[in-house]
């Protein structure tokens, strides 16, 4: 068996390969077949960027600081972005790629922000883009992964580096997470085990894990994962036909232990590949947002609370083999009222829903057909988030027309659910949504697309 090798040492090793004497191709230009639009964009301040762990003082640049870049934005399954953004109005650039891609992800760098795309094979392409004008390619350590598995971007010292299976026994479907207050990993063993790991000694549990579960932490270095694999429920629309009969939550601090298993009672399944993990309600107290399915009452959207108890639940959709894509939890009301956002049957008559919780109910207060968020059968559950991505401080859901091409943005007005804007992507869509928050708290988007370029939209 392969030596593991701990992502603290990782983390050293990738900063330290990256910054070796010609690791890195020294050119500040934008690289020859980039396109670049002629208008700047303008832009509004934010606060100050997600992901940044172990900040550094004012003098300290980022010495201290490691940057976490998730395909689905965040940590906690939310795939709500912060700060704010100029999309609509902003300067975009289309960076060449070697290959078609499958997966982005970024992170903000000092100056500008890093972005990898990973093609179908597991090799990446790293950039550094410091403004339109200004992008240079980047080493990116390692420069492969698992075919299939989601990226999870990690940066120091303006060094990017991809999260790789720990062990020969580790999913590779499922990235592994950095419990950071503990410098602790956690993965998954190919049979479905939960492992957690401080290089010396291992805890594990058999969680019977999808095999593509992503593992959500939260600021207790808590994880929230989907097990009992089942295949009750043959849909097959998410990559396979395995879906989910639990959810587990597990402590890691100070000792592992599994807190709690939400049993999902057959003929029902969890159809998705994690939770969202957050704070519906405004208790103070994370709730767990699903998609529950069967083939009577269909998809339908549950929030547990941490205990196992159900708190709210929408209808269903009335059929089997018919999906509710659940993107995001926010503000998204248009007075700023918490909502769940999903996209009802993306595969087929596409409708972007808004769901308020209403005692035990979620009631859907919007809708909006024509925009959709998954291609059938893929593993990518992230194309699209939520977010103030045009910077009028309202919150927007940005989803893709459903022939891949334009990114629209739907929001909820006092009018209902509306189109607000769209910007053209250059090719078909065939990655995940990426968006880097900045140091200065604006938003950078980007796609790739079938033309084997990557769009970035920067503030």
């Amino acid at each position: 068996m392969a030596a593991k090798l701990r992502w603290t040492e990782m983390i050293l090793l990738g900063a330290c390969c990256a910054l070796l004497a010609g690791c890195r191709p020294e050119t500040s230009a934008v690289p020859p077949t980039a396109t670049v639009p002629p208008t700047a964009a303008e832009s509004t301040p934010g606060g100050a960027p997600e992901g940044t762990l172990s900040p550094a003082g004012p003098d300290e640049g980022l010495s201290g600081e490691l940057f976490l870049g998730y395909a689905g934005q965040r940590a906690d399954g939310n795939r709500l972005v912060s700060g704010a953004g100029a999309v609509p109005s902003a300067q975009w650039i289309d960076l060449p790629l070697e290959d078609t891609p499958v997966w982005v992800a970024a992170v903000p760098a000092k100056e500008g922000s890093l972005w990898v795309a990973v093609f179908e094979d597991g090799h990446a392409q790293a950039y550094h883009v410091f403004a339109a004008d200004r992008v240079e390619p980047a080493e990116v350590f390692p420069d492969a992964m698992p075919a299939g598995m989601p990226p999870l971007l990690y940066a120091v010292a303006d060094q990017p580096a991809l999260a790789v299976p720990p062990s020969e026994t580790a999913s590779t479907l499922s990235p592994a997470v950095l419990l950071t207050g503990t410098m602790r990993l956690a993965y998954l063993e190919e049979n479905g085990d939960l492992v957690v790991d401080d290089g010396y000694h291992e805890w594990k549990e058999a969680i019977n894990a999808l095999p593509d579960a992503r593992l959500l932490v939260d600021e207790q270095d808590r994880i929230l994962l989907l097990g009992d694999a089942t295949d009750r429920y043959p849909h097959g629309a998410l990559g396979d036909t395995l879906e989910a009969g639990s959810i587990q939550l597990v402590r890691t601090d100070p000792v592992p232990q599994v807190l709690r298993s939400i049993t999902i009672d057959s003929p029902a399944v969890v159809e998705g590949v994690a939770p969202l993990w957050t704070d519906l309600d405004g208790d103070g107290t994370r709730e767990i947002l699903v998609t529950v399915s069967d083939d009577h009452q269909g998809a339908r959207l549950v929030v547990y609370a941490e205990s196992g108890e159900q708190l709210a639940a929408s209808p269903g959709v009335g059929q089997g083999s018919r999906w509710r894509h659940l993107i995001a939890a926010g503000p998204f009301g248009p007075e700023g009222e918490m909502e769940l956002v999903d996209v009802l049957t993306p595969h087929l008559e596409p409708v972007v829903e808004f769901f308020r919780m209403e005692g035990n109910e979620l009631r859907r207060v919007a809708q909006l057909e024509g925009y959709t968020s998954h291609v059938l059968s893929s593993r990518n559950l992230d194309q699209a988030a939520g977010g103030d991505f045009d910077g009028d401080g309202r919150r927007e859901v940005l989803l893709m027309t459903p022939d891949r091409t334009e990114l629209a943005a739907v929001q909820h007005t006092a009018a209902g659910a509306e189109m607000i804007w769209s910007v053209p992507a250059g090719g078909k869509i065939t990655t995940n949504l990426g968006a880097a928050v900045l140091r200065n708290g604006k938003i950078a988007v980007g796609v790739g697309t079938e033309a084997q370029t990557l769009r970035l939209w920067l503030p």
